[in-house]
């Protein structure tokens, strides 16, 4: 005894329905997509930054803790009374979701180097560049990454909520 319709109705309106939603499935997808890049981009130019001059991290860190602990779905109203409706807020609501979640574990992933490893590329005069992009980089790589799934995570939910919230 279903409450709901059974699965199986559920499955098979998807797929009768499919020509309808299909179009609803890639407007999501452009604000994901768009609003992830946005993020992604900038949380990665602001965890390097970072870590690499430590005063920028007490301008920076009050805000990025105020996005992580806002639900960002609390924001799109706001948002939409700034922007208006269409594709504007929502993408820069899944910018301001995705992008703190990259910046903090790639911030983790660069502040984690071995500094026996910097020691001796800087005896061997490599500059402050080349360390970044020779050491640094490639070591962070993994939590970067793992920054960059968890980041998708939370701006596929933004996406999907701000449609809700603003009527998409």
């Amino acid at each position: 005894l279903y409450i709901m319709p059974p699965p199986s109705s559920i499955a098979y309106a998807l797929f009768d329905e499919f020509p309808l939603i299909a179009p609803h499935l890639g407007y999501t997808l452009v604000e994901l997509v768009s609003g992830f890049a946005i993020g992604a981009v900038i949380g990665l130019v602001l965890a390097a930054v970072i870590t690499q001059f430590p005063f920028a991290e007490k301008i920076v860190a009050p805000y990025i803790l105020l996005l992580v602990t806002t639900p960002m779905l609390a924001l799109v109203p706001l948002l939409i009374l700034r922007f208006g409706f269409g594709y504007t807020p929502r993408i820069i609501a899944v910018a301001l979701a995705a992008g703190p979640m990259v910046m903090i574990n790639a911030a983790t992933g660069f502040r984690r180097v071995d500094s026996a490893k910097i020691a001796l590329a800087r005896s061997y005069g490599a500059s402050t560049l080349q360390i970044f992009w020779k050491i640094r980089a490639p070591m962070a790589l993994p939590m970067i990454l793992v920054g960059l799934m968890i980041g998708a995570i939370f701006g596929l939910l933004t996406a999907v909520g701000a449609e809700m919230v603003g009527g998409g």
